[in-house]
Order: structure tokens, then C-alpha cells, then sequence
């Protein structure tokens, strides 16, 4: 760990020598600050640095690395920072290209490049109070403001330097490490629509060989008119993108947040609020104990923009199946009819539920000697789904000359439950891998009634399934997030382990730390006109890194 000290130690202080960006944007005629980029002030960082040493069981990170910034300066570590700011990086939308200007809180430049060591502080006068700095790899400029010393790759660049470059952060550096805001209403509607003529002449280019070989250019020419109507209406009325680094320090947490915003009234912003938290018939996923879990809903019916796009895929996809199943050659021409039928049912069913006032469903994935997948949702229509599906069971068991299933084997609740038990599969290699997940048997169940659906596969197929439903039941009136996902690690190392012993031992170590908070989660919240997604890695998964790093860099086996 005293290495990895010294090395964070020597980037911090690097960081404020070489730190600059240039975001891949668009190029324009005026200069506006079209992006920022933020770091947490040194102070933060610190008390970030002091989180995670407890996280991975190195509670002196923080002084170990003040002790290694004291012997890196000669005992004056950052001489004139102002450690209680933050880095800004502010991107700008130059005349010939972007270029990025970054805004260090160094009160004393002079200070500073003395405490560094020769090889970083070497520079010339430049003339203007500008001091070039050789050490870089490239030009890099820098000059001393007010309270901060901007860098940039280009002497004049440092003339547009912000002057508050706290305000141009806003409240990022409070509220993560790192962060990125991309401001899109700064770049030029005409820049705009540059790049979104781009992406539909990339569309073209690729949807030329695809509608070639699929025979129906013009209905492929109408959907990709329509998702390219749909983008630029996103990216016209987006406000902002924001990427953001942080650390929960009560939960000893790290996250990643993914976020955007709309402009006010706009239909963009009006759609995000489908993405609510609320009631959800399918909620019982999440409570069930699985390794992997995933529930989500949207309330509220789509827009008559959207409604109108998904009419026009159902009656292209629905051309496109029915040719589909008229030239397939392994399906018996006395079948043909009822196959299409029976699609035509279920493409119904699932268009007409896409268009319905909310949308409900879950999935989990139950990791063991029996491994069970459930999936569930909300449907137009039940029965008519149903139906469907023993037609089209019917034209299978035919075909492959196997028992057909048990149909309404059972009712559970409001549920008929059918199943299809001891189903074959004949390459040995798939019972070999089917036989270590699942055991010697494997079972289908689905469960139907007027509203939803359930499907589970797998060797407790019909148990995990009404384990489900029963869940989904009993949280039917708990408010939830409009999308959460959870995958446990533990369960799933525990299981590598276990599937090969041998090589699997290495694991064991890794599988002890991960007996709890050892998910990774993500979620949505609804913001202000937008949505926010945060993926959390939880404590023991990072408390497991070092030991995790240990392994890999021995070559894979155990550690010393």
C-alpha cells in the first residue's frame, strides 16, 4: 500500500501540472463553455482518500499520503493551493475547434512550482504574465488569476479564461470526486443539426445493406425517418448531461451517477415523468432472495408521437414475420397458418401493452444446485397470450415429437399455472453445463391470468415461480423506484467456486468477504425535468478489490 501511496501522492501533484481536456465536440463559430469537467478540492479528497483506506482496510490512507506529498515537495506540500476549491476544467467551443482551459484554485504560482521537484516545475516566460511549462508532453500554458492559475495548450486560450470557475462547476464538486456536465443548449442549433445529419447518414449507410438483404428498403426507410425524428427532437430539447464519481462516506459506498436534464415544458422533460416512483404489480423480484433481480415500471400513457411510431413497427414487424414464416422451410406448410396466428396474437399483445396506461416488469435469476430464471409482466391480454402460446406449443411438440406440458397443472392466487417438466436436451456438452446449474431435470411453468404474465425455466421452475408471484403480491402496495437492478456478487463467486473446486479454491478467500454488502445496484430517480441513474458498488465488493488484484497479478492463482 506504501506504493500506492507514493503513486497517487506523485498524480496529485502531476494533476496540477498537466491536467487538461478536450472533449470531442462540435466545432462552432463562437466560443461558449459548451462543458465542465470537476475535481473535489484537495480537503475533499482527503477525507475521500480516508473513506476508502477504511473501505479496503487501510485506515492511514489519508496520512500516508500526506506523508508522501511532504517528501515529494521537500516539506512544502502544495505551497499557494487553495485547498478548500475545486479543479474546474472549462471546454469551449473555439472558432477552428474545442479547446479546454483548466482552472487550478493556486493562489501562488511561484509557490507552488517551487515545491515541486526540478523535473515538473521547469518553465520559460512567455511574455504577458504567461509561463510555458517544458516538463509537458505538448505546449501547455499557464498564468496566475485571481485566486486560481488557468493552463491551456494555446497562449491566447488563456485570455478566455472563466472567472468564477466555482460557479461554472456549480454544485458538482459537492456533490461527487469527479464529475463531467456537458451543457448541450450551449452548442448552436446549426451545430446540432450537423450532427444529427451525421448519425442519419450513418443510419443510411447501414441500413443500405440491411434493407437489401431484407427486401423491404421502404418500411426500413419509414422507421429509421422516425427514430431519427425522435433523436433530434431528444438532443434539441436535452439541457444537460451529467456524469458524476462519488463516494458515499456513512455507507462506505462508492457510485456512479448518470443524469440528464430536459428544457422546461418540453415533451422530453413531460416523458421523464413516466419514470416515477410508484406502486408495481411485479415488485415481489426484488424480494425474493435472488441473485440477480431486476423490477421496473412506467406510469402513464406514451406520447401520441410515440403511439404513432409504435403502430408503424407493429405493421412492419408484422409483414416481416409473416414472410418470415411462409419461407421457412423446416416448418410444415399445414402449420404455417396457425405459427402465424399465433404471432400475430402475441405481436398484438405486446404493442397493445406498450401503448397501455403504465408498463410493469421484473426478472431474477435465482443462482444454486436447482438455478431457476423467472420473468413477469403486465399484459393487454392474458387469455388471448395464452392462447397463443398453446398453439404455438402445439405446432412445436408435433414437430420435435416430445410430450407436450401439463397444461393448468395447477392455480395459485389468480394464476393457472402450466408446466413442462423433464424436458431433453441432447448434446452432451449442454447437459454437462445444464446438469452443474440446475441439476438432472429441467422444468418450464408459466402463469397466466387476464393481466400478466409469469415464465420461469430452469430446476425449481415451478416453486421459484410462485415464490414470485406470492412476492409480487404482497408488495403490490409498496413504492418502489421506476427501475432497479441487483446483481449480488457473493452468490455468484460462491457459485464459480463451487461449479470447479479445484480451480475454484482460489476463491474462497474472495467469497469470505462477500457473505453481505456485496451488491451492485443500479437505479433511477426522478430529477427536476430528468432522470437520474446511479449504479452503486457496495463495501465488501471494494473491501474484496485489493485481494481481488493480489490474485491477478499473480497469474491468476492464489495469493501468497
Amino acid at each position: 500500500m506504501r506504493y500506492a501511496a507514493r503513486f497517487l501522492a506523485t498524480l496529485f501533484c502531476s494533476l496540477f501540472i498537466f491536467t487538461t481536456c478536450f472533449a470531442p465536440v462540435a466545432r462552432g463559430e463562437e466560443d461558449p463553455s459548451v462543458a465542465v469537467v470537476s475535481i473535489s478540492s484537495y480537503d475533499q479528497l482527503m477525507q475521500h482518500a480516508s473513506v476508502v483506506g477504511e473501505i479496503v482496510g487501510f485506515p492511514n490512507a489519508q496520512q500516508m499520503m500526506e506523508l508522501q506529498l511532504v517528501q515529494l515537495t521537500g516539506g512544502k506540500p502544495l505551497a499557494g493551493l487553495d485547498k478548500t476549491k475545486p479543479i474546474v476544467i472549462d471546454v469551449k467551443l473555439g472558432k477552428a475547434q474545442p479547446y479546454a482551459i483548466a482552472c487550478l484554485p493556486v493562489t501562488d504560482l511561484t509557490a507552488l512550482l517551487d515545491s515541486l521537484p526540478p523535473q515538473l516545475s521547469d518553465n520559460e516566460d512567455v511574455g504577458d504574465g504567461v509561463l510555458l511549462m517544458k516538463a509537458a508532453e505538448g505546449p501547455l500554458y499557464a498564468k496566475q488569476g485571481q485566486g486560481w492559475t488557468y493552463f491551456a495548450d494555446q497562449k491566447e486560450h488563456l485570455a478566455k479564461a472563466p472567472q468564477d470557475p466555482s460557479a461554472l462547476a456549480g454544485d458538482l464538486p459537492e456533490l461527487y470526486v469527479l464529475a463531467g456536465r456537458v451543457n448541450v443548449q450551449k452548442v448552436p442549433a446549426d451545430k446540432r443539426a450537423e450532427l444529427i445529419g451525421f448519425l442519419e447518414l450513418m443510419n443510411q449507410l447501414q441500413l443500405a445493406g440491411v434493407a437489401e438483404a431484407d427486401g423491404d428498403i421502404e418500411a426500413q426507410q419509414v422507421l429509421m425517418k422516425q427514430n431519427m425524428a425522435q433523436l433530434s427532437k431528444f438532443i434539441n430539447e436535452t439541457q444537460d448531461f451529467v456524469i458524476g464519481l462519488g463516494i458515499d462516506r456513512d455507507n462506505k459506498n462508492v457510485y456512479v451517477d448518470f443524469s440528464t436534464t430536459a428544457q422546461v415544458d418540453s415533451e422530453t422533460a413531460a416523458s421523464y415523468k413516466r419514470l416515477q416512483s410508484g406502486k408495481s404489480s411485479h415488485a415481489g423480484f426484488l424480494d425474493v432472495d435472488a441473485t440477480i433481480s431486476m423490477a421496473g415500471h412506467l406510469t402513464g400513457k406514451p406520447f401520441a408521437s410515440e403511439i404513432k411510431m409504435m403502430n408503424d413497427q407493429q405493421e412492419i414487424f408484422h409483414k416481416q414475420m409473416m414472410r418470415e414464416i411462409d419461407n421457412d422451410e423446416n416448418l410444415p406448410d399445414t402449420e404455417k397458418e396457425t405459427v402465424k396466428e399465433a404471432a400475430g396474437k402475441l405481436l398484438n399483445a405486446i404493442y397493445d401493452t406498450a401503448r397501455s396506461d403504465g408498463l410493469q416488469m421484473g426478472f431474477a435469476v435465482m443462482l444454486n444446485k436447482k438455478s431457476t430464471v423467472v420473468f413477469g409482466a403486465n399484459v393487454s391480454d392474458g387469455d388471448t397470450v395464452e392462447g397463443a402460446i398453446k398453439q404455438l406449443t402445439g405446432v412445436l411438440t408435433s414437430m420435435v415429437e416430445i410430450p407436450g406440458p401439463d397444461w393448468e397443472a395447477e392455480n395459485h392466487g389468480f394464476y393457472r399455472i402450466h408446466t413442462w417438466k423433464n424436458i431433453p436436451v441432447t448434446e452432451e456438452d449442454e447437459v454437462a453445463v445444464i446438469t452443474k446449474m440446475i441439476g438432472d431435470q429441467l422444468d418450464f411453468a408459466v402463469a397466466v391470468n387476464a393481466e400478466s404474465i409469469y415464465m420461469a425455466m430452469g430446476g425449481n421452475a415451478v416453486e421459484d415461480l410462485k415464490k414470485v408471484i406470492d412476492a409480487s403480491a404482497k408488495a403490490s402496495e409498496k413504492i418502489t423506484k421506476p427501475v432497479q437492478l441487483v446483481v449480488n456478487m457473493g452468490p455468484i463467486m460462491k457459485f464459480a467456486a463451487e461449479a470447479d473446486p479445484q480451480s475454484g479454491a482460489m476463491l474462497l478467500p474472495v467469497v469470505g468477504m462477500l457473505e453481505e454488502k456485496d451488491a451492485i445496484v443500479y437505479d433511477i430517480d426522478q430529477i427536476p425535468n430528468g432522470i437520474r441513474g446511479r449504479i452503486t458498488v457496495q463495501q465488501n465488493i471494494l473491501r474484496s478489490l485489493p485481494m481481488m488484484s493480489m490474485m491477478m497479478s499473480a497469474g491468476g492463482g492464489p495469493p501468497d
